[in-house]
């Protein structure tokens, strides 16, 4: 949804002139694991780019920030450190002196519960769930296409991931993804990975 986000945005504004619009990818745990200090020192580094532009001056920029439970814990959770304060602050700061009109900020979570309720209260909230079964059956029906297997291969994978959607086994892109990964290994070595055997 975010790279949707930044293609769209650059069909409404951007030019010829302009440099393409950039998608900085955060991971939210790589910056909780960081060093006390270093965490808040990278979060302002991010925002000082997307003021200054990534590749070049004045570039627009959409900022995802997955994972966010990991950064900005909500308040009153065992695991939430005074280092937890000290990053939502660095980022209501950075969020406030930044240019909302050339930059976007994404937040992702699985646990929304768990993130600080300052920072629910800022965004948007939307709740993406899982696409319906005929969606996701279009959507999965161009997989097979994208691996080196026969015609034949092909067409039974196609089939076992219609059956997989249809079973409720797969229900989202990256059930699928993984299904047709096994099961492209699975013809080369024929035999099934280590994981299908000990479910089977």
């Amino acid at each position: 949804m975010a790279k949707r986000l930044a293609y769209e945005l650059g069909c409404r504004f951007q030019s010829d002139n302009d440099p393409p619009i950039a998608l900085a990818f955060i991971d939210g745990g790589e910056i909780s694991r960081s060093r006390y200090g270093e965490s808040e020192e990278r979060i302002r580094d991010i925002f000082l780019h997307a003021r200054s532009g990534f590749t070049a001056q004045g570039q627009r920029s959409v900022l995802l920030f997955d994972d966010v439970e990991s950064i900005f814990m909500a308040r009153g959770r065992p695991a939430r450190q005074r280092v937890h304060f000290s990053q939502d602050s660095v980022f209501f700061h950075s969020i406030d002196e930044l240019d909302t009109s050339r930059s976007t900020i994404v937040l992702t979570s699985n646990r929304p519960d768990l993130i600080d309720e300052a920072i629910r209260d800022r965004f948007l909230s939307y709740v993406v769930d899982y696409p319906d079964l005929e969606t996701l059956i279009q959507m999965i029906e161009q997989i097979p296409a994208l691996v080196q297997l026969s015609g034949a291969q092909r067409a039974t994978m196609k089939n076992d991931l219609v059956a997989a959607v249809r079973d409720g086994s797969v229900r989202s892109m990256r059930d699928a993804q993984r299904f047709a990964m096994r099961h492209f290994v699975s013809k080369i070595l024929k035999k099934d990975s280590l994981a299908q055997q000990a479910a089977d």
